[in-house]
């Protein structure tokens, strides 16, 4: 039987949504393991940016890549 075509949507929307989550986790990580860890890293022996810096400008990013993969986790598993 084929599938009403308010359901395909439904389908598409969710399949949508899925990848725009991983898209972002993604694009999240890449901050994190190109920006911020070489920012936290002392290049020989000079600070670029203090900590305080860093979170002032990167504020709760890793609170929001935690709080997405779960999310993304959970999308994951239902369908």
């Amino acid at each position: 039987s084929e599938l009403a075509p308010a359901e395909l949507n439904r389908i598409q929307a969710v399949y949508e949504i899925l990848e725009t989550e991983q898209t972002y986790v993604e694009s999240l990580d890449i901050i994190m393991q190109l920006l911020i860890s070489p920012l936290r890293q002392d290049i020989d022996q000079v600070t670029i940016l203090e900590e305080e810096d860093i979170q002032i400008i990167f504020s709760n990013i890793e609170t929001l890549r935690g709080v997405n993969c779960v999310f993304l986790k959970k999308l994951e598993d239902r369908l």
